[in-house]
């Protein structure tokens, strides 16, 4: 069916190693007059050759394929396609692979447990151009998550090493900067003048990517701040935080208050404030890499929302 010279029908690759998956998913969309089937791969090397082929809207990929496995075929495929989305599908509960797949690219992910109940409404959400997240591996990423400001003070020396940054590279702290115990500061992290830090705080680039902290902020205790590998992490002048939060990149905060909150893949303006327990994930980012997810001056979040798109955010927060 055709309007205004584009197809309503949008493309779809499955990409799973394990036929059953296939055969069963392939089924259910099939039942769907606004998808198609376009491709089926076996592995991330098909998988990548046949979106170059194919160009689809949507790839659902699994985690662990030969060859190559869906995280490292995410991160190709949103290299040189970065129109096309991709949602992981995963039979792991580790919360390390949903970062991973953060990480890579990918706009939601799915367990296969859940995938036959859940795979509608996944998909719809992320043709949307909005995240999804499968609830039961969303709490075992809030449980990791609001952890690290404890865990990763373990064993931390002034300058570790990481795993994506092999040699040290030394952090940029400003004049009169007041760091308390146990803090972390790993690779190309730059704190502005002024600026104090709570104990137990992490502070994590990896691969060089920054993490750049304006002038007189103001860290409370056992908080987390990481720039994933290829991303950045910026934080305006003034900022002030609570404890237990934990921001991830790619990011930028205004001169916001920050509450025990967790949150990927968002602009966030100024003086925004986020109750406790909440959880931000904003979509992939656009063809242009901008971070579609924009929360505006002012903005008020209640605590414990979970926030995937612009309608999460007009339906939970007032301004």
């Amino acid at each position: 069916m055709e309007s205004g010279g584009k197809s309503e029908v949008s493309r779809i690759i499955l990409a799973d190693d394990q036929d059953f998956i296939r055969f069963g998913i392939k089924g259910m969309l099939s039942t769907r007059s606004d998808v198609q089937v376009v491709g089926e791969a076996t592995n991330g090397r098909e998988a990548i050759e046949m979106c170059r082929l194919l160009e689809p809207d949507l790839v659902l990929m699994d985690v662990e394929m030969p060859e190559i496995d869906g995280l490292q075929a995410t991160r190709e495929i949103r290299q040189e396609l970065p129109v096309t989305r991709v949602l992981i599908l995963t039979s792991h509960e580790d919360p390390d692979i949903l970062l991973d797949a953060v990480q890579a690219g990918a706009a939601g992910f799915v367990s296969k447990e859940s995938a036959f109940t859940r795979i509608g409404a996944a998909v719809d959400s992320v043709l949307r151009g909005e995240a999804y997240l499968d609830p039961n591996l969303t709490m075992l990423l809030l449980k990791r998550m609001s952890g690290e400001g404890y865990e990763r003070v373990i064993d931390a020396g002034p300058n570790p090493k990481t795993s994506f940054n092999k040699e040290s590279i030394e952090p940029g702290i400003g004049e009169d900067v007041l760091v308390e115990e146990f803090v972390r500061i790993v690779g190309d992290v730059r704190i502005g003048d002024g600026s104090s830090v709570g104990r137990r705080t992490t502070l994590r680039a990896d691969d060089g990517t920054p993490v750049v902290v304006g002038e007189n902020a103001d860290i409370d205790d056992r908080f987390s701040f990481h720039a994933l590998r290829g991303t950045s992490l910026e934080i305006g002048d003034g900022f002030t935080v609570a404890d237990d939060a934990v921001l991830h990149g790619p990011l930028k905060i205004g001169d916001g208050v920050e509450d025990r909150a967790i949150i990927f893949r968002a602009e966030i303006g100024e003086n925004v404030q986020i109750g406790d327990d909440t959880l931000i994930f904003g979509p992939a980012l656009d063809k242009n890499g901008d971070l579609p997810l924009r929360i505006p001056d002012g903005t008020v979040i209640p605590e414990a929302a979970v926030i995937t798109s612009p309608d999460d955010l007009d339906n939970s927060s007032t301004q």
